[in-house]
């Protein structure tokens, strides 16, 4: 007589020789998981940078029209994004991907940006501006959201959790 094991997905018992093809079939519609875990730490991030963009628009909104204009299409996006995630929409995770590395390259646009316009105003200290720290300040900031975006990345595409949370 054949060995009867349970399935670790449905708790149902088969035979360990028909286990394999019913993971498949137990595998492919799995119960919708709450938001938790790594993805509830992201949604807080996403709340954080969402709160953050809203009480730093002052400044941002007086600086540049380009300025201006990137900040109210960024937080639009940001707020989409939040949406999508409470909506369980399946396309949350491509976006997502998106929204993560569209803030690199908003960081390096800003970066290009400043450089150009100081340079313009201060044409005699632009050396100086390179041998200061203001330099570092800027690399570490493309850094830093490089980093953020690379981990994230990888977490919202071979995630279980993202998955089982998000709607076929």
């Amino acid at each position: 007589m054949e060995e009867r094991v349970k399935c670790k997905y449905c708790n149902e018992k088969f035979f360990k020789i028909n286990l394999k093809d019913h993971y498949k079939e137990c595998y492919k519609s799995p119960e919708l998981e709450e938001i938790g875990g790594w993805l509830a730490l992201f949604v807080v991030c996403l709340y954080s940078s969402a709160i953050s963009l809203l009480f730093g628009s002052i400044n941002i909104l007086s600086s540049s029209v380009f300025f201006s204009l990137t900040f109210i299409l960024y937080f639009g996006y940001t707020v989409y994004i939040i949406y999508l995630i409470h909506k369980r929409a399946k396309k949350f995770r491509r976006l997502t991907i998106y929204y993560l590395w569209l803030s690199v390259t908003i960081a390096i646009v800003e970066v290009i940006y400043f450089m150009l316009t100081l340079g313009k105003k201060y044409y005699n200290e632009w050396l100086n501006l390179f041998l200061s720290n203001q330099i570092f300040y800027w690399a570490a900031l493309i850094l830093v959201d490089a980093i953020w975006a690379i981990v994230w990345t990888q977490y919202l595409l071979k995630s279980e959790r993202v998955k089982n949370t998000l709607k076929n």
